[in-house]
């Protein structure tokens, strides 16, 4: 989820957060969970030297001069790209979320509000329909501007065969979508574009969370003209247009990708003016360029995590962030031993989740109880504790 506060502090706890769940195998954006254990982000966070600086004296005339704010952060390279329509791992989301951005966003309180809408959308009584009212020419990283005829193509976008969208299931309900699906169209006739800064899109049922999926990675919304001008290279190197509050200057894929602060951004301005994220694949070698200053952030790799936890200036500077995924167990109910619930629950009953966490999760975790992660609303804390009782 998108964080409306983008200063250095919410970024770091984001970027931070962002590459433990990667690592993991989990995302932001899994919001299903109960099973076997919750997953705990740990990472460290740090800024030194004049990086992290406001102002530096000029040697020469004596007189504050103006220095920008840079942050080093290290994750493993994806090496998927950062269409957000194309990748649905979070070591890719966390790069393209500084780049393409859906029409809501959530704040660090899990409150949704608007991005690039003027206000929330409206819903019609029927709660079929939903109508969007944009900014007015929201600048691109091109020079283009995101109007309604691009949120609609990227929606469209991703029903496409081609694009092999990963999570139809977040937007084929839309009237329309199935058939784009299918291939017998380009055009989704639940998606009605009115002028430049409003349109509408209408469900063929109602779907109550929709709403929250116009503040997730599943409608990024890109400029059509920037995805054709760069043809089959669109989201590898420098191929990737947003509007966002960063955008790529440079990227060589395999080691290091810079981010320059947006000038024209139409949110709030952001307050780290380059980000630079380079790609340490190695666990051990990304904690060593950290001890050395190479790096102001990074993540720790639950494997390293002790060893850190005593180190003693390492463990000043361990931060630890509770991520909203969690890990889970499904049955299959097409196998008949599994349809009896008893079954079920002797197996619920069966997993030593506090062992989980403390050996696989080397401690960097919370022992789950129910569907819903403690960081989501509705969790109900009289749940959270499932006994291990294997009898």
């Amino acid at each position: 989820m998108r964080n409306a506060a983008r200063d250095e502090k919410a970024i770091q706890a984001e970027l931070a957060g962002n590459l433990f769940f990667g690592a993991t195998g989990l995302t932001r954006r899994q919001f299903v969970t109960g099973g076997a254990a919750a997953a705990g982000a740990l990472a460290l966070a740090a800024c030194g030297g004049t990086s992290d600086a406001d102002t530096a004296t000029d040697a020469g005339s004596g007189e504050a001069a103006d220095v920008k704010k840079v942050l080093n952060f290290a994750q493993t390279n994806a090496k998927k790209g950062f269409d957000e329509a194309k990748v649905n791992d979070q070591l890719s989301y966390s790069i393209g979320d500084l780049i393409g951005e859906a029409p809501c966003m959530f704040d660090e309180d899990l409150v949704e509000k608007p991005c690039f809408l003027t206000k929330m959308p409206e819903v019609s009584e029927d709660g079929l329909t939903y109508s969007l009212e944009l900014k007015d020419k929201i600048p691109c990283h091109d020079g283009s501007n995101l109007t309604a005829k691009d949120v609609k193509w990227s929606l469209e976008r991703e029903m496409w065969p081609e694009t092999a969208f990963v999570s139809l299931y977040m937007i084929n309900f839309i009237e329309g979508a199935q058939d784009v699906i299918d291939g017998n169209t380009r055009d989704c006739s639940g998606i009605q574009v009115q002028d430049d800064t409003h349109l509408t899109i209408k469900l063929t049922f109602k779907y109550p969370t929709f709403m929250s999926i116009l503040g997730s990675n599943f409608t990024v919304c890109y400029p059509q003209s920037a995805f054709e001008a760069a043809g089959d290279s669109w989201g590898q190197g420098t191929n990737i247009v947003g509007s966002g509050p960063y955008k790529v200057v440079s990227n060589d894929d395999s080691t290091e990708i810079v981010f320059e602060k947006f000038a024209d951004y139409h949110g709030d301005p952001v307050n780290i003016d380059e980000l630079h994220i380079r790609y340490i694949d190695d666990v051990n070698t990304k904690m060593l360029s950290y001890v050395n200053g190479d790096i102001d952030l990074c993540d720790v790799d639950p494997s390293l995590l002790q060893q850190y936890q005593n180190d003693a200036t390492v463990s000043q500077e361990l931060h630890s962030y509770e991520p909203i995924g969690t890990y889970f167990m499904m049955f299959n109910l097409n196998v008949p031993a599994l349809q009896d619930v008893r079954v079920r629950e002797a197996i619920n009953l069966a997993i030593d989740r506090q062992t989980i966490v403390d050996t696989i999760l080397s401690g960097a975790g919370t022992p789950a109880g129910e569907y819903l992660n403690p960081k989501l609303p509705g969790h109900d804390t009289s749940l959270d504790v499932i006994p291990y009782d294997p009898d």
